[in-house]
């Protein structure tokens, strides 16, 4: 009887089990459970065609892996080229990518189909390097190639865009608009900022690395971060592949936007605040710059300068206005932190002036966060929200240790309106946990009015780190003359050292925290001193530099040799 019910239920259960790993094992791209985690990258089995076919005049491609792949973000991480007319119709079959083109291909040419290194298997690991499948239309397969790496691009969705030149190179500099003309050749980054142009005919090559934001293939100015290659790159037929090329990723995409005045604020009869749609650069600030009109009358601006709380406010303070009345603000001559005009239609502001007088206490914010930890070799800042003056009779700021009563006072001095710069008076304090005590009675505006409070947090003190120092040589044969600047960057916080050369030659940096460090270093062109990551409209190339292989170890009380930087 037992096993006669045993014999229904295991013909009741088998065919539900085998549907399911029947399941597994068919394109619902659902693994059979079970064996140890997958931490293999994805690798490709075999294509249609082959690597290298030529006379192919077939209408799809397809690339076989070796595992089921997440479907989603395929059609980003794809690149053809050239770029067909019309996308291609995109379609897994079980493990297979299979590409339809929908307009015939073009004939005589060689063709590069790439998967970028963002697509995952089901358990999230990714291809991590690009694969290329080329074949040609006609008899004969293009083989040029351009093979490097990108800066800055290391895990990000970075593409190496690259436009064919022709013959008459400066009509091409003059007229091209490279925003408006799609790039001849694309190429993704891989995760370790490598990449390769594939099957490329012969001809002269401009190339710039993008973060291509809207996946449009194309450069959006504003939008896209860039870096232009230091010089263009020739391909000739037969000649050996271009290696080696760096490029190097802005941070931030190109600001080309003008800043505007947003918005206007009386703060008081003898403060009125300015809000624009980015950071002004300080450097142009003056009284100058703005003109205060009551009834159209001119009233003197005394003092203008930016919020240190908030960078995007500028403060006027100004001769006391009659209440109720109607003003207006125009600004003439500002430019934002990359140099852009105020825009001419977006630079004056009308208003009514208030009557309210500035009672209030100063606004207060510091660098130190409650519960921050800093070192005592770091400067801390003081910010108000309008001009204070600092009271220097009395101690203004220090730290404490609560259970002894030892305590360490701090300098402070102005560094720009509205802020101040502490520095320890003891950098050799060594206590973990204690007080940041700041007197904010110490600090008034220009009527006298402060805040009378004591502000104060509990911070961690980070011991100092034990020093060291690098030295080395700088070779630059090529430039030997030229200014160069060395860079190191901590890999634990992110803070520079530099140096600057005049010339190539022996280099030293001392005084650096023990750790470990990327080396970089750049041909400063132009001598400012900052890396210029050149210019798509109008074109300017990249300055030329290199980067340490590796990470640079700082050994504590030891001076590091041989540390050579080449070109």
């Amino acid at each position: 009887m037992r096993t006669s019910k045993l014999t229904n239920i295991i013909k009741h259960v088998a065919p539900l089990l085998l549907g399911v790993l029947a399941a597994c094992a068919s394109g619902e791209n659902i693994p059979p459970p079970g064996g140890p985690p997958d931490k293999e990258a994805p690798q490709v089995r075999e294509t249609f065609p082959v690597d290298g076919e030529v006379n192919f005049d077939g209408k799809k491609v397809e690339i076989t892996f070796n595992e089921y792949l997440r479907e989603s973000g395929v059609s980003e991480e794809l690149v053809i080229t050239p770029i067909p007319e019309r996308p291609p119709e995109i379609d897994w079959s079980g493990k297979t990518l299979e590409i339809r083109f929908r307009d015939p291909l073009l004939p005589n040419r060689t063709y590069a189909v790439t998967v970028g290194g963002g697509i995952t298997d089901l358990s999230g690991n990714r291809l991590g390097s690009p694969v290329t499948l080329r074949f040609s239309t006609g008899s004969v397969i293009d083989s040029g190639r351009i093979a490097g790496s990108v800066a800055g691009a290391e895990g990000r969705k970075a593409f190496v865009f690259a436009w064919l030149i022709p013959g008459d190179v400066s009509t091409f500099n003059d007229t091209t608009q490279f925003d408006q003309v799609p790039p001849d050749m694309i190429a993704p980054v891989a995760d370790n900022g490598s990449f390769s142009l594939e099957g490329l005919p012969p001809g002269r090559y401009r190339l710039a690395s993008v973060i291509d934001e809207f996946l449009d293939r194309r450069y959006s100015p504003g939008v896209d971060e860039f870096g232009v290659a230091i010089t263009d790159f020739v391909i000739e037929r037969g000649s050996p592949p271009v290696e080696g090329v760096r490029l190097r990723l802005n941070p931030a995409p190109l600001d080309i936007t003008p800043p505007e005045l947003y918005s206007l604020y009386p703060a008081s009869q003898t403060r009125t605040d300015l809000n624009f749609s980015e950071a002004i650069d300080t450097a142009s600030l003056s009284p100058d710059h703005f003109q205060l009109t009551v009834n159209g009358g001119s009233i003197p601006i005394l003092q203008a300068w930016r919020q240190p709380t908030n960078p995007l406010r500028i403060s006027l303070q100004h001769e006391a206005l009659p209440p109720d009345q109607p003003a207006q603000i125009q600004v003439t001559g500002l430019h934002d932190t990359n140099g852009i005009t105020i825009n001419d239609t977006a630079r004056s502001k009308e208003f009514t002036t208030t009557s309210m007088r500035d009672t209030l206490p100063p606004q207060f914010r510091s660098s130190v966060v409650y519960n921050g930890t800093i070192r005592m070799t770091d400067t801390i800042l003081l910010m108000f929200d309008k001009l204070v003056t600092a009271n220097q009779s009395r101690p203004l700021v220090r730290i404490v240790d609560t259970a002894t009563g030892k305590e360490v006072g701090y300098t402070v001095r102005p560094v720009a309106p509205g802020m101040f710069a502490a520095t320890a008076e003891d950098t050799t304090f060594n206590v973990p946990s204690v007080l940041l005590r700041i007197d904010l009675g110490g600090f008034s505006d220009r009527s006298g009015y402060r805040a009378d409070t004591l502000w104060q947090v509990p911070i961690s003190i980070k011991p100092l780190p034990q020093r060291g120092t690098l030295q080395g040589n700088l070779i630059d044969s090529l430039a030997p003359d030229i200014p160069h600047v060395i860079v190191l960057t901590s890999t634990e916080d992110k803070r520079e050292y530099r140096i600057s050369l005049k010339r190539t030659g022996k280099w030293e940096i001392a005084n650096i925290p023990a750790g470990y460090y990327r080396l970089s270093a750049f041909r400063d062109t132009d001598g400012n001193g900052i890396y210029d990551y050149g210019s798509l409209s109008p074109y300017r190339p990249g300055e030329v530099f290199t980067q340490h292989s590796g990470n640079v170890q700082v050994r504590a009380r030891w001076t590091t040799t041989d540390v050579d930087v080449a070109f």
